[in-house]
């Protein structure tokens, strides 16, 4: 898992662009360690950032406001606006000091192969964007009846099964009485016609 973390990852502006726009980011520091942290962009002059350097405690979080200035939007331009955040690890002994100086020295005397490094895409819609009520008004009423038909055949199927069951298991039960009726009238005539052709023994004629 990476020591810091942004929450969006991609930041998304939609037209027009006559007016000034802002996005909040959410850092997240996952050590125990504190991060110290610096947002840079390639297009500094299109978009105002706050802060652009500060601290994040071990495992929480600190805001940022990324705001997009107004600017001559073309919709057939290909703009590659993009932001990196930068971060490094504070020792304890060196809060203090950090208090004291200027966050941006911290940066300059830090060696970049001891920072970790955050890549920010920016993707300029040219719509706008629609509000929350509009997008689910577009939405087709069957998009959203289907989950629920999905879900209604795995709810009537049970029911089903047992309007099903009931009528066989009778049907099977009957049979099996029916079947042992007929064997138990086997039986017995069998047992009357053994009982007919069976010898008689007369004890008074028995002669040893």
């Amino acid at each position: 898992m990476e020591p810091l973390v942004t929450i969006p990852q991609i930041l998304v502006f939609n037209a027009p662009y006559n007016r000034l726009q802002s996005q909040e980011m959410t850092l997240i520091n996952n050590t125990e360690q504190v991060l110290m942290f610096k947002l840079k962009t390639n297009n500094a002059q299109h978009y105002i950032v706050k802060p652009t350097v500060g601290l994040v405690e071990p495992y929480s979080t600190s805001k940022v406001l990324i705001s997009l200035c107004r600017f001559d939007f073309q919709p057939r331009t290909c703009y590659q606006h993009r932001f990196i955040v930068e971060s490094f690890y504070i020792p304890v002994e060196g809060l203090q000091q950090c208090d004291r100086e200027a966050p941006k020295a911290f940066f300059k005397r830090t060696p970049r192969s001891d920072m970790g490094v955050v890549r920010i895409r920016v993707r300029l819609e040219a719509t706008p964007a629609l509000p929350q009520k509009e997008r689910l008004a577009d939405v087709p009423a069957q998009a959203v009846a289907e989950p629920l038909l999905d879900k209604q055949p795995a709810l009537e199927e049970p029911q089903k099964a047992k309007r099903l069951r009931g009528p066989r298991s009778w049907f099977l039960w009957t049979l099996l009485i029916l079947a042992f009726v007929v064997a138990g009238i086997f039986r017995n005539e069998d047992t009357s016609k053994d009982s007919s052709h069976s010898p008689v023994l007369d004890n008074g004629n028995l002669s040893i």
